[in-house]
């Protein structure tokens, strides 16, 4: 009898451990596929303020991660006309998936929408572990942004696998968020042989920029949504424009803020948009800081020459001073 309580223990450690055994080994098949399926923009924020410029273009891609037998995939777009235009949808665009057929259901650009944007694979389906893409969305900059950015929405998701279930519904949380509030523009300036860089940040569009040498200033214009507030910093390299400054907007004097360090000085400028030409004035310009190191050469090297020429050598090599 005390033998057979002993076993009871034993065997139900030996069940137990069956127990726990067996849900993992079933699992195991599809354990790629643990995590929930996500669509998703990739990357889901792009900062364009330093790289890109208006009219550009950049392209995103729509991904699709964890999901067995998928049969097909759909969603719609939505996007801010103002700041965005989407030009171009790629179906499959690295060929991660084996095949399918593609189409767009309606693209409405005065509003910002393109709906039914489908991927499907007709008479098959396809095992979707790792992140693929599946379409590649390319955008064109139209306008700066709010310093919040603008959304490009992924919305209205259906995705279906092969038995026909509808894993995917609604909106996607996993957006593209586009950051666009300034553009920086580098203006090459080139003044007796030298090339000098002078930039400008501005949430408004900067052009016919200009250098004149012989007036010690910068004019540009700028422009931007009438009645917004605009701003401009320009940098400026303190060897090439230096000094008192005198900044104009239409021919208008303007208050500005100056920052500033060894090499460069920054001035910030802001205004109500519409179309203004700016006229920045300083008193020292390229190459007046040129002559006081050449005049400190120049003395340097007459005082030399008078040493020498008071100086006169004889034969023993002894060293006497003429007389004048």
């Amino acid at each position: 009898m005390k033998n057979l309580h002993k076993s009871i223990p034993k065997a139900l450690t030996i069940i137990s451990i069956f127990a726990v055994a067996l849900p993992l080994v079933l699992l195991s098949a599809r354990v790629a596929y643990a995590q929930e399926p996500r669509m998703f923009s990739d990357p889901s924020i792009i900062h364009g303020e330093e790289t890109l410029h208006l009219g550009d273009k950049f392209t995103f891609d729509v991904k699709l991660e964890n999901r067995p037998q998928v049969n097909t995939i759909s969603f719609s777009l939505h996007y801010d006309p103002k700041y965005v235009n989407i030009t171009k949808i790629t179906p499959n665009p690295n060929n991660e998936l084996p095949g399918g057929s593609f189409l767009i259901g309606d693209w409405f650009l005065d509003t910002g929408n393109i709906t039914d944007i489908l991927y499907g694979y007709l008479g098959g389906y396809w095992d979707i572990t790792t992140a693929v893409s599946v379409v590649r969305v390319e955008v064109q900059i139209m306008n700066f942004t709010p310093s919040i950015g603008t959304v490009i929405d992924i919305y209205a998701m259906n995705c279906w696998d092969d038995p026909g279930y509808n894993f995917l519904v609604g909106d996607c949380p996993y957006d593209l968020t586009f950051y666009y509030p300034y553009e920086t523009l580098s203006h090459t300036v080139t003044a007796d042989s030298q090339t000098f860089t002078v930039q400008t940040r501005a949430n408004s569009t900067v052009t016919n920029f200009n250098f004149s040498q012989t007036g010690k200033s910068i004019t540009f214009n700028v422009t931007g949504t009438t009645g917004t507030t605009g701003w401009v910093n320009v940098t400026i390299p303190k060897v090439l424009l230096n000094g008192e400054w005198t900044i104009m907007i239409d021919g208008t004097s303007t208050t500005y803020i100056k920052t500033e360090n060894e090499t460069h000085t920054t001035l910030y400028i802001n205004y109500t948009h519409s179309t203004h030409t700016i006229t920045i004035m300083g008193t020292t310009v390229v190459p007046e800081y040129m002559p006081q190191v050449m005049l400190i050469t120049l003395i340097i090297a007459t005082i030399a020459l008078a040493l020498i020429k008071r100086k006169v050598y004889i034969p023993d090599n002894k060293r006497i001073l003429s007389k004048r």
